[in-house]
């Protein structure tokens, strides 16, 4: 009996994985008996893997099977590679998932410096104004009710946070659309409003650890659909000159209410191993240039554009000593502001899209025809989107000032 017979009678004895039971680290440790324990190759292993997959529930895909054969090949055994190879029968055992680590790889870190030659001239070209000509719409035309429509499919809910650590709905947590999200008003919200990136079916489901109940789990999510990249050490023009680059499905760009910018990126894997071996291609490269890797998971919350951040939890040393947490409120509430959207995106960096647009001639042309008889608003809605562009935008903002005080005369 040859080596991969003997692999194939081995794998054939052990159970089935099944979700929900251990089944990613079964199936993981079924690649590390083929690869590190019978020494066979990932592609020697991959057929009697994809034989072992037709009796899991439900089984895994052949990107999955071969990411996990990719892992195995990286792991360690303790017993030493190919210590199954001289001839062993299989037998059951409980502390299996002791045999084989993956050696944790030296982790990626933040480089400015090659943030910065990356960004290279584009870091002073790119700004709201350049990615709102972009746009598939307006950003300033775009509620965050507008926004949530977009990106997700008629009957999707989607999971909406006041609270961001909130997993109770009804309490710091609504379902988009059953609740409208909400945009403006006083204070109820004062660190800003989150969605989860994931839609979800809108009921609760067993956490891993402890018997606790959430809305907001994997087991909730209906779609994989979004990676959230963001950053909080990047120099913000420096990070948007870089993402633009990138051959990326960019799905939204859009500011946190404070230094960082979110970007929503379009992935669609079809499980959660799919979407994790989609994320493990992009984390060295995103992390060198800024992202956040704690953030880069697959149930991630973010920012929603369109609603007010009141202020922000800082963390502080108190007179003992002791590390607390403060709320410092904003002089004035700032806008979770969108800055690009297009539900649709191609594969492809955002400085190959062509201008559908000009955002600031659209505006100022507007601004100086006035105000429709029939407009209800007195043209507010136009000093709105003069508003939105005035920060970065001369002309914009010069419009603004001639309307207000045309307004006030």
């Amino acid at each position: 009996m040859d080596l991969i017979e003997r692999a194939a009678r081995y794998i054939g004895k052990m159970p089935p994985a099944i979700s929900g039971q251990g089944g990613h680290n079964l199936t993981f440790h079924a690649a590390c008996i083929l690869v590190q324990g019978f020494g066979l190759s990932p592609e020697q292993a991959f057929p009697i893997l994809a034989e072992y997959n037709q009796r899991c529930s439900p089984p895994w895909n052949e990107k999955e099977l071969r990411h996990k054969l990719t892992g195995a090949d990286r792991a360690v055994s303790v017993k030493g590679r190919g210590w199954l190879a001289k001839g062993a029968e299989w037998t059951p055992s409980k502390d299996w998932r002791d045999y084989h680590a993956i050696p944790e790889p030296p982790k990626p870190q933040f480089e400015a410096e090659k943030l910065a030659k990356f960004s290279g001239e584009w870091a002073k070209r790119i700004d709201l104004v350049w990615l709102a000509n972009r746009s598939s719409l307006d950003p300033a035309t775009v509620s965050a009710a507008k926004f949530l429509e977009l990106l997700y499919a008629p009957g999707e809910k989607v999971c909406v946070f006041t609270q961001e650590y909130s997993a109770t709905i009804g309490a710091g947590v609504t379902l988009w659309p059953d609740t409208p999200p909400p945009e403006a008003g006083p204070e109820p919200r004062p660190c800003g409003v989150w969605y989860m990136a994931q839609p979800v079916d809108g009921r609760y489901h067993p956490t891993d650890e402890g018997d606790k109940m959430s809305c907001r789990n994997h087991r909730a999510v209906t779609a994989w659909r979004y990676l959230v990249i963001e950053s909080d050490e990047a120099d913000t023009r420096q990070w948007l000159g870089a993402i633009v680059q990138l051959p990326l499905r960019i799905a939204a760009m859009y500011s946190s209410g404070g230094r960082s910018v979110h970007a929503l990126v379009r992935v669609d894997a079809r499980t959660k191993g799919e979407w994790d071996a989609e994320r493990d291609k992009l984390r060295t490269a995103l992390t060198v240039l800024g992202a956040d890797p704690k953030t880069l998971t697959a149930v991630r919350l973010t920012r929603l554009p369109g609603c007010l951040r009141h202020g922000k939890m800082v963390n502080f040393v108190d007179g003992d000593g002791q590390k607390k947490k403060r709320y410092d409120r904003f002089p004035r509430p700032k806008l979770q502001k969108l800055l690009y959207v297009n539900a649709r995106p191609d594969l492809a960096p955002l400085i190959d899209v062509f201008a559908r647009r000009d955002v600031v001639q659209d505006w100022c042309t507007l601004a100086g025809n006035g105000a429709a008889d029939s407009d209800e608003t007195g043209g507010e809605w136009i000093a709105n989107g003069l508003g939105y562009y005035a920060g970065v935008s001369a002309e914009c903002a010069a419009e603004l000032q001639a309307w207000k005080e045309g307004a006030a005369r």
